[in-house]
């Protein structure tokens, strides 16, 4: 009788052991299939944040072009200015209002990221005060342009 007891309370520990280290892998194997969609997430939303950089680099240049033609009295550089000026504005105001992480307190780096995007902000306002000079100026410079041809055809 003592031999079959103990039988039964080994038979006891080692199920309990069996199902702990079933416990564990379950767990493992959620935190596992957890990270990969944290990781998927977090690759989707990075990817579209350079995009969205990628494409405020090419609008700043499309920019500075357009001024630098409206200024000098090329009538279509307006209409393109203004175009790229309210395409600028729409994509950077949605990067600034967008999540940097999927889980932003795993993500120390983000402070650094929310730094470049405020100095950006505070170039960008002064860019677009700019920008809207030379737009509210369209009518000045294309005349002063038709001027300056007339007087040069002289």
């Amino acid at each position: 009788m003592k031999g079959n007891t103990a039988k039964k309370a080994q038979g006891t520990g080692a199920s309990r052991t069996i199902m702990v280290s079933i416990t564990l892998l379950i767990v493992s194997l959620a935190v596992i299939a957890g990270s990969f969609v944290f990781i998927s997430k977090q690759n989707e939303m990075d990817q579209s944040h350079l995009t969205d950089a990628g494409e405020l680099r090419v609008l700043s240049q499309r920019i500075s072009t357009r001024a630098s033609e409206a200024s000098a009295g090329k009538e279509e550089a307006f209409a393109l200015l203004r175009e790229a000026r309210n395409e600028f504005d729409k994509r950077f105001n949605a990067l600034k209002s967008s999540r940097l992480s999927v889980i932003p307190a795993l993500s120390p780096g983000d402070k650094a990221v929310a730094d470049q995007i405020e100095t950006l902000d505070t170039a960008w306002s002064e860019l677009k005060v700019e920008a809207d000079n030379i737009l509210a100026s369209e009518e000045t410079v294309l005349t002063l342009h038709d001027v300056a041809i007339t007087l040069g055809e002289t």
